[in-house]
């Protein structure tokens, strides 16, 4: 085994990885649907739970060919599949897919001649040392291209926040409930800039939207959300933002702003001769809908899907996504990055069956108590416990119901949706 790896065998060990992952999610697709997550697996086989998460989590689309080679079950491992295998009924064409994976995997050791503990450990020490000399330029780099993007453009935004707040509808079990609500501070857009635009964008279909009504957070207790689904929430917005308003999009699911114009509030202002005006705004739009899309724990729906494009370039992204416990419990959390050129949401599919819009960006999903959980704090920014509030009281859900995720990137790549994948067996 050499002491160290090369940029040549780091590119073998991915496509091979990449190879594993596409023969083992072939031996996944022809399980029953019972044995297709982990606890399931190792009760219908007959091993080891924890030897059955190894094979089951390897063929996440987030990981790369290496995370694949790491995470996998031992040769042993392999062999214990195998042997339980044999004892399945029609089990030719599940013996010839996991055969291909162990062989596969038996080729690349013989390669390095090298144990599967051994090629982990090099792997191990080359990730550590990429990550110390990288971590820093490319922190480096993604700030001067958000600097460079809004000096060309001329429009930026301080922090894109999103939180979607999802539940099964209580009248109607076959639909879920939602409640979006898209908070953007520090927006500046001088006159040559593009208008600002909020798209409110459906899984299952495209909304058609209206001029949203202002409320403020001390309103919503008694706010009509089902007569007012479009909502402007004044406390988290530039006093008389509303002005602004210019229309709707072409589908009718976005809403239209003209930042770059002055609001009748701003006209008086009191700053010296010497000292620029703040011409950033702030604001907070909302939606909702009772029928957003079937329920998954009744329908054949298999994945929920909650992103936030990247439309201008961007100082800081945080998504919320607050589900539903019954939900949650039966749904596995994902993330990843897409280019925004794509369907905004891909109407059911699996992340992998995108995977060629995915970008190579790693993104860490978190989960939280919303209970224990304080996000002001957590975050270092004001009014994201109010707003989450504010969303669970319209969807009619306590923070002690539901489960919390929250995606977090520094300068995220503009013009590129960032998504959280809740995928249902």
């Amino acid at each position: 085994m050499k002491d160290f790896l090369s940029l040549n065998d780091i590119n073998l060990i991915e496509r091979q990885g990449e190879r594993i992952k596409s023969q083992l999610r072939h031996f996944i697709n022809l399980l029953p649907h019972k044995a297709r997550t982990m606890g399931g697996l190792a009760l219908w086989i007959g091993v080891s739970r924890s030897t059955s998460q190894r094979l089951i989590q390897v063929i996440n689309p987030e990981y790369s060919g290496s995370d694949v080679i790491a995470g996998l079950p031992s040769p042993q491992g392999f062999n214990q599949f195998l042997t339980a295998i044999e004892s399945k009924p029609d089990n030719q064409e599940m013996m010839q897919a996991l055969e291909s994976a162990a062989n596969t995997l038996h080729k690349l050791l013989t390669l390095f001649n090298c144990t599967h503990n051994q090629l982990k450990q090099r792997l191990k020490q080359h990730d550590y040392e990429q990550n110390a000399n990288s971590k820093g330029l490319e922190e480096a780099s993604a700030k001067s291209i958000y600097q460079m993007n809004c000096e060309i453009h001329q429009e930026s935004i301080e922090l894109s926040l999103g939180i979607d707040c999802v539940k099964v509808n209580s009248d109607d079990p076959q639909y879920l409930s939602e409640v979006v609500i898209a908070n953007r501070r520090g927006v500046k857009l001088n006159e040559n800039a593009r208008p600002f635009v909020q798209s409110f964008v459906g899984n299952d279909k495209n909304y058609t939207i209206n001029k949203p009504v202002v409320v403020t957070s001390s309103q919503i207790p008694g706010f009509d959300i089902k007569s007012h689904p479009q909502f402007l929430l004044a406390d988290f917005s530039t006093p008389q933002i509303e002005e602004l308003f210019i229309g709707h999009g072409k589908q009718g699911n976005c809403q239209i702003f003209d930042m770059a114009r002055s609001l009748s509030s701003s006209i008086n202002n009191t700053q010296t001769p010497n000292e620029e005006a703040d011409t950033s705004k702030a604001i907070t739009l909302g939606h909702y809908d009772a029928t957003s899309e079937f329920n998954p724990l009744q329908t054949s729906k298999s994945v929920l899907i909650h992103g936030m494009e990247c439309r201008y370039p961007t100082k800081r992204l945080l998504l919320i996504s607050l589900l539903e416990k019954q939900l949650a419990i039966r749904s596995i959390a994902k993330t990843g990055n897409y280019s925004s050129n794509a369907t905004a949401q891909e109407a059911g599919y699996l992340p992998e069956e995108i995977w060629n819009d995915r970008l190579t960006v790693k993104t860490t999903l978190e989960s939280f108590d919303p209970w224990r959980t304080k996000l002001n704090q957590s975050f270092g920014v004001s009014g994201i416990d109010e707003m989450v509030e504010n969303a669970l009281h319209l969807n009619q859900l306590s923070r002690q119901e539901c489960v919390g995720y929250y995606l977090l990137v520094d300068y995220p790549i503009w013009l590129t949706t960032h998504r959280i994948y809740f995928e249902f067996a």
